[in-house]
């Protein structure tokens, strides 16, 4: 929720504009606006858990300490998006992956506690913006001060409707994924939200790959020919591929999903399925709210 509110939605309009200045000027205004942000989220958190007990008080610094670097490498994403740089993204992507899983790993075998975690994910975030930043930027820095300048303001007030439309649509989603775990950890215990967080990320794995390869190719394109070319006959036609692509592996796992976990996983994680399935369903209905 953090990282979807940190530059206001802003970020999303760099690889829509189409002149050089305003990309320039929207990049500077995401960085601004991601620290500043950063500062005031981290001062309300430490202001918080100081006078009052939630659950995450013992990790509060490493929710600190990860927002700024996942929300620059969301930013510098869409960079390169722009940029058309999808080998460097899916490089970056797999390297990083590959480094936090080695990380975790090792972690869990020295030393297996939710810090080790967390700390195993904010380095793959750091990781991320180094590479990135060293391709875009080689070894400029793309602010010089914190301020914003008239310009940035004018340009915020051009793409006012991203922050208005773009930005409520990410929170609802990111909240969307929340949702089920808060309310599995209240009605069923850490363990129950635990098993629903394992079994939908290893369910989500190929969602991810094939979404994200899709968006990453498909949303420069629609952001080009947006008001130069009619764009409905690509939408529909992307949609409809979508579709039939995961009709097949969404029929196996309805049907013999939980056969699958417990063969792969074992006996334990079968019931976890169903439960996982039914979260999925709360996500979809929150999405569509």
């Amino acid at each position: 929720l953090m990282i979807v509110s940190s530059a206001l939605g802003f970020p999303i309009a760099i690889v829509f504009v189409k002149d050089e200045h305003q990309y320039k000027t929207l990049v500077s205004v995401s960085l601004k606006l991601t620290i500043m942000m950063g500062v005031f989220l981290s001062f309300v958190l430490l202001l918080l858990t100081s006078n009052f007990t939630f659950s995450f008080n013992s990790i509060v610094w490493y929710l600190c300490l990860a927002f700024l670097p996942a929300s620059v490498a969301t930013i510098y994403s869409q960079i390169l998006l722009r940029k058309k740089k999808f080998k460097e993204i899916a490089y970056i992507g797999f390297a990083s992956a590959i480094t936090v899983a080695i990380v975790k790993l090792s972690a869990g075998v020295i030393y297996a506690s939710p810090e080790a975690l967390i700390s195993s994910t904010i380095l793959g975030f750091c990781l991320t913006i180094v590479v990135m930043h060293f391709i875009i930027f080689s070894n400029s820095l793309p602010i010089k001060r914190i301020t914003l300048s008239d310009t940035e303001l004018s340009t915020m007030l051009e793409f006012k409707q991203f922050p208005l439309y773009r930005l409520p649509h990410a929170f609802n989603a990111a909240l969307a994924q929340i949702v089920p775990v808060v309310l599995l950890t209240s009605y069923f215990g850490v363990q129950a939200a635990g098993y629903f967080v394992l079994t939908r990320t290893v369910l989500m794995v190929p969602v991810t790959l094939l979404g994200k390869a899709v968006y990453d190719v498909a949303y420069p394109k629609l952001s080009a020919d947006f008001g130069v070319k009619p764009i409905t006959k690509f939408l529909l036609y992307t949609t409809a591929s979508l579709m039939a692509l995961s009709s097949l592996p969404l029929t196996v796992i309805v049907i013999w999903g939980q056969e699958l976990f417990a063969w792969v996983f074992g006996f334990a994680w079968s019931y976890t399925l169903a439960v996982c399935l039914c979260g999925l369903c709360l996500i979809f209905q929150i999405g569509q709210a």
